[in-house]
């Protein structure tokens, strides 16, 4: 299933759980379901949230770093990323100015 601004939050807490072992299943697929579960649970959450002297702090941190391992992965193992990636690094000298 593929989420989207109308996906509830417990769809996008049940993607990321059932997508989380994309890296031992070898799967693209499941990487590319958990990046976007990870980007709307950020999306969603506040770091942190304070009432008087209570204060309640989410696992914001901890998916942001999942979420940068997840890409990582991504565009490790998946072809067309791999591919993206490296053309967006070309850099074409110009050489216009250049004096002997």
């Amino acid at each position: 299933m593929s989420l989207s601004s109308a996906s509830t939050d417990a769809e996008v807490w049940a993607a990321y759980d059932d997508n989380c072992s994309y890296d031992l299943n070898g799967s693209v697929t499941e990487c590319k379901a958990f990046i976007q579960a990870c980007r709307i649970l950020l999306r969603r959450m506040a770091q942190a949230v304070e009432q008087g002297d209570n204060r309640v702090q989410d696992d914001y941190a901890k998916i942001e770093n999942q979420l940068n391992e997840a890409v990582e992965w991504w565009q490790s193992n998946d072809t067309d990323a791999a591919t993206s990636r490296r053309a967006r690094r070309i850099v074409h000298a110009d050489l216009s100015d250049f004096r002997e």
